[in-house]
C-alpha cells in the first residue's frame, strides 16, 4: 500500500486473508456468466459429454470417465471442467479472482484440480493439503464460485475462520512448513 502497488480494497482483502484465511469476492463473476455456466452444466448433466469427466465418489484420485446421459445428481462430481469448457475457465479465472491470486502469490495463478457439483459433495471438514497434490503447499489457494444464491444447507462451502493457522498435512507426507 505504501508503495502504491495496491488500492484500499485490495488492502482490505489482504487483511481479511491474513486474519481469516479466506476472502469473499462478491460479484467477482457476473450473474450472466453464472447463468450461462449453469445452462452448460445442465446440458452436460442431462445429455452427457465425451469431453467432460466425472469421478465416482469412491474412485481413487485420477480415475475419471466421460459423463454419461442422465447421471444421478449425487454422482455428479465433474473434474477439471475448465479443461473442456472455455466458459468454466473464464468463470474460474475471472479478473477479480485472478488479481487477488496474483497479489497474494506475486505470480500468475494456475488452475488445477477443479471440482464441479450439481449437489454439494457432503464431504466433511478437511484440509485441502491432505488431498491436493502440490510440490509447494504454501502456494496453494482454493477458489469457490457459487453459481446460485447460497443459503444454509444448500451444499455451501464451509470454512473455519483462522484454520489456516492450524498445523496441516501435505498429501502423502509430513506437515507443511515454510521451509519445505
Amino acid at each position: 500500500m505504501a508503495r502504491g502497488e495496491i488500492d484500499d480494497y485490495m488492502e482490505y482483502l489482504l487483511i481479511q486473508w491474513i486474519a481469516n484465511g479466506y476472502v469473499i469476492l462478491e460479484g467477482a463473476v457476473s450473474a450472466d456468466a453464472c447463468l450461462a455456466l449453469n445452462d452448460e452444466l445442465a446440458e452436460i448433466f442431462q445429455n452427457g459429454s465425451e469431453s467432460a469427466r466425472y469421478q465416482e465418489p469412491t474412485a481413487p484420485p485420477g480415475v475419471a470417465m466421460p459423463v454419461p446421459r442422465e447421471l444421478p445428481a449425487e454422482r455428479m462430481r465433474l473434474v477439471d471442467l475448465y479443461g473442456c469448457s472455455q466458459l468454466a475457465a473464464e468463470v474460474l479465472m475471472a479478473p477479480p479472482i485472478t488479481q487477488f491470486m496474483k497479489t497474494i502469490f506475486e505470480d500468475s495463478p494456475l488452475c488445477f484440480q477443479g471440482l464441479t457439483f450439481e449437489k454439494g459433495s457432503g464431504q466433511g471438514l478437511h484440509q485441502d493439503t491432505a488431498y491436493v497434490v502440490v510440490d509447494r503447499p504454501l502456494e496453494l489457494a482454493a477458489s469457490w464460485v457459487a453459481l446460485e444464491d447460497i443459503q444454509e444447507g444448500s451444499g455451501e462451502l464451509m470454512y473455519v475462520n483462522g484454520s489456516h493457522r492450524l498445523p496441516d498435512w501435505k498429501f502423502g507426507g509430513p506437515r507443511r512448513s515454510s521451509t519445505h
